[in-house]
């Protein structure tokens, strides 16, 4: 049995809604509803077979789960290179730090030459590497955010694309209330419910 798709009576006041999870619902309703209400909320609650919906509902819900799956591909994406760019700017940080206390070292090496010519020598060769440290962790911190930059792109398009599936989702259900409210009738006899919510489960 599918576990997910439209379904009849999810919540109070509303006929039809998108259910994701219909065992966890059941459980709710079983678990954190009064027990006044369970009986009915259980005889209701069911999801909508998919054979029995307009196809033209069927085509709205088949375009919004994919570009849904689409999105969220392209979110954990995004969140995988996100993570690669945290670390690199870490190191980037780190060795920005680096060389500045060691480029603090040098400096007082220089004013104190003529004294310490030999501690000079060693501060500037540590600077060097300090140096050496700093470009390439800045050069990786470059191509990961070139990369965190492009994923990020592609996950505001995969989002607009979310948002249009999920508007053209939400004229489809519109559009087809009056034939859903029909086969609510077939499919739930006896049903208390009302358009404006004020009675039933």
């Amino acid at each position: 049995m599918k576990n997910s798709g439209l379904a009849f009576h999810l919540r109070k006041g509303v006929l039809v809604e998108w259910c994701w999870d219909y065992k966890k619902v059941m459980v709710d309703i079983k678990t954190t509803k009064p027990l006044n209400e369970q009986e009915l909320r259980l005889k209701l609650f069911r999801l909508i077979p998919k054979d029995r919906l307009p196809p033209a509902l069927n085509e709205a819900n088949d375009e919004w789960n994919r570009v849904n799956t689409k999105w969220n591909r392209a979110n954990d994406e995004w969140n995988k290179v996100n993570d690669k760019w945290n670390r690199a700017n870490a190191e980037w940080e780190k060795a920005c730090a680096e060389w500045n206390k060691v480029d603090a070292e040098w400096q007082k090496a220089c004013a104190e030459w003529e004294k310490a010519d030999a501690e000079w020598q060693k501060a500037d060769a540590e600077r060097e590497k300090a140096d050496a440290e700093y470009r390439n962790a800045y050069a990786e911190w470059n191509k990961v955010n070139a990369e965190y930059r492009n994923a990020y792109a592609i996950y505001r398009n995969a989002r607009a694309e979310y948002r249009n599936a999920r508007a053209e989702w939400s004229k489809a259900l519109k559009a087809n209330m009056p034939e859903l409210e029909k086969l609510h009738n077939e499919l739930c006899p006896d049903c208390p419910w009302n358009r404006e919510g004020k009675r039933g489960c």
